[in-house]
């Protein structure tokens, strides 16, 4: 077996790493020509060396052939040992940051060592992406800071999300005002607090009836579950609301929604097919050139 030479090293860690000769040249300040000649069979100055290795992210070492490939760091694993270390808000800081840091890498021009979390920003300021891989979302304002993530499949998300009679029904629930006056209320609650119809129509100032019938709907759904209790010798229904963090998910997505998220930083935009991709090809025909 042929022992690795400084020139396959170079090229074989500097593709591995994603860059072009250019790119790698544009890091160190030097021509593509350089990194070229360096690659069959040339040395570049000594003083260069570190910075090679700490590009590739690798030892001076392998660099040169002397060792063999060192095994590719779990930077993941490193990232869950961090975390580890900290208490609930700096990790949710963490995790925050992280995923901006992550939407960022999307946009090819960004140097990560340039790339921090914005501190001046426009209010309602937010990153989007948008691919054909993926799309996500996340809120940099204090007062509600959120990501959200998708993964689409190769063949569209609708298999999964296309609405049905469910879905369509917890719209028309969401799209109550009373509906959603009640979801709001009961999400403020504490965990496992138990509510009876009577107890959340006095909290409200709806009618008994009226709560029945939210509560009714909110069952069907399972965002509320139902006990029956004996109570001085009757029996009543007593109800506990699930916290279901889609249902917050959505209510947190349905504002940002509805301020147009116009102020982007960053805004990556590089989709060609929806999240939702018809299975009818007409759309994907070359149009006709004009006889």
């Amino acid at each position: 077996m042929e022992h690795p030479t400084f020139a396959s090293q170079l090229a074989y860690y500097r593709k591995r790493a994603g860059l072009g000769q250019k790119e790698l040249a544009a890091k160190l300040s030097v021509t593509p020509q350089a990194v070229s000649k360096w690659e069959n069979g040339s040395y570049p100055d000594s003083t260069l060396l570190p910075e090679i290795a700490k590009i590739l992210d690798i030892s001076l070492d392998v660099l040169f052939g002397i060792r063999e490939e060192e095994p590719e760091p779990d930077h993941i694993l490193e990232i869950m040992k961090h975390a580890c270390t900290l208490d609930d808000a700096e990790r949710s800081r963490l995790a925050f940051e992280t995923f901006y840091r992550f939407v960022c890498t999307y946009d090819r021009n960004l140097d990560p060592e340039k790339t921090a979390f914005p501190t001046n920003f426009k209010p309602e300021t937010f990153a989007q992406l948008r691919t054909d891989d993926c799309i996500g979302l996340l809120r940099v304002d204090p007062d509600a800071q959120f990501f959200t993530f998708l993964k689409l499949p190769p063949e569209g998300i609708q298999d999964y999300a296309t609405p049905n009679d469910r879905v369509q029904a917890l719209f028309r629930l969401l799209s109550d005002e009373d509906a959603l006056k009640l979801i709001t209320f009961s999400e403020g609650v504490p965990r496992n607090f138990i509510m009876t119809n009577e107890s959340l129509a006095r909290h409200l100032g709806l009618p008994e009836k009226r709560v029945a019938e939210i509560v009714e709907q909110c069952l069907a759904l399972g965002i509320i579950w139902k006990l029956r209790a004996e109570i001085g010798g009757e029996i009543h229904d007593i109800y506990s609301y699930v916290h279901a963090v889609p249902v917050t998910t959505m209510l947190v997505l349905a504002k940002a929604l509805t301020g147009f998220i116009t102020n982007c930083e960053p805004n990556i935009d590089t989709w060609n097919q929806g999240a939702f991709r018809s299975q009818d090809n007409t759309f994907s025909k070359k149009e006709e050139e004009p006889k």
